[in-house]
């Protein structure tokens, strides 16, 4: 029988997290712009819709459940596998300081 291994590729995964964080920002009122690979420390740019404001994000994205502390967002430390919901609270988070 013919064996197959997969192999991850880190750049898919980057961009998969990239764009459910775009996804995660258009919900609330945000025009995301993902930015062309090697601009330094940032992959989004985003302009709230109503007030204007432009914020620069930068995504880490990883398929390990890891812990991560998340300085300032209030959203403490947790599990990084539980991506939806920290995403949606840090967004809903930045939203609300933003306004």
């Amino acid at each position: 029988m013919l064996r197959v291994e997969m192999v991850r590729d880190n750049k898919l995964t980057g961009a998969a997290g990239g764009h459910h964080v775009c996804a995660e920002l258009a919900r609330r009122d945000w025009a995301p712009s993902l930015t062309r690979d090697g601009f330094a420390r940032t992959d989004i740019l985003a302009v709230h819709t109503e007030t204007r404001v432009m914020i620069e994000v930068q995504v880490k994205t990883s398929r390990k459940a890891l812990s991560w502390p998340l300085a300032g967002s209030g959203a403490g430390v947790g599990r990084l596998g539980d991506t939806s919901g920290r995403v949606r609270r840090l967004i809903d988070a930045l939203t609300a300081v933003r306004r």
